[in-house]
């Protein structure tokens, strides 16, 4: 059961969001504030593992935030939840340290979900966004040939485990992990490589000896 904390300008949206996390799903809301200050203050007696937050909020900027947060004993991790469109660019703040950043336009069930990958230390963002943040990083790699040393730990597991004829479901259980958190895996490997098909992956994979031909 994660412990979350809902900060927010709006009164009535920390409600809302307070009401269906106590309501739906296994975590609770220990806290709220429309202030980061008084949010800081109150997460440093009462520890969360969780902190939804507004793409805008009284008292300092998302990056000062996760600084001063980072600075207690039991840091939690951040979830942006925008009451609106904002104009931030979110690959900026996932370098800051931004766990998870959902589309305006998310549903319930994503915000239960974001919770859960990230009280776990996963990263989670909406599919829309996913979409554009891989679209920059093809781009920016294109030019290049693809090298298994741009891989994470779990790509390469990810990625042996494709090339094998796993299925996203199979994976996702043998690494104890969500069927849509390989899905994930499997966009950001072919977006890293500049790869297009499985056939792809399955080639790249057993010309690097992370699978047999």
């Amino acid at each position: 059961m994660a412990r979350v904390f809902v900060l927010y300008d709006s009164a009535i949206v920390r409600a809302g969001i307070a009401s269906l996390i106590n309501v739906e799903s296994g975590s609770q809301v220990v806290g709220e504030s429309c202030n980061a200050h008084s949010a800081l203050e109150q997460l440093s007696r009462d520890p969360a593992e969780v902190v939804i937050a507004d793409a805008n909020f009284q008292g300092m900027s998302i990056p000062t935030l996760i600084k001063s947060l980072a600075s207690l004993n039991n840091p939690p991790e951040v979830l942006i939840v925008p009451s609106h469109g904002c104009h931030h660019h979110v690959e900026e703040l996932l370098r800051a340290g931004v766990h998870g950043f959902l589309a305006v336009n998310a549903t319930a069930s994503d915000l239960l979900e974001a919770i859960e990958a990230v009280s776990q230390g996963l990263y989670f963002v909406s599919e829309t966004i996913a979409q554009g943040l891989l679209r920059g990083l093809a781009g920016a790699i294109r030019t290049e040939g693809p090298k298994v040393e741009r891989l994470s730990n779990r790509e390469i597991q990810t990625l042996t485990l494709v090339a094998e004829g796993w299925s996203s479901k199979e994976i996702g259980h043998e690494l104890s992990l969500s069927t849509r958190t390989i899905e994930t895996y499997r966009h950001s490997i072919m977006a890293k490589l500049a790869l297009r098909k499985t056939a792809d992956l399955v080639r790249f994979a057993i010309r690097e000896g992370l699978a047999m031909p």
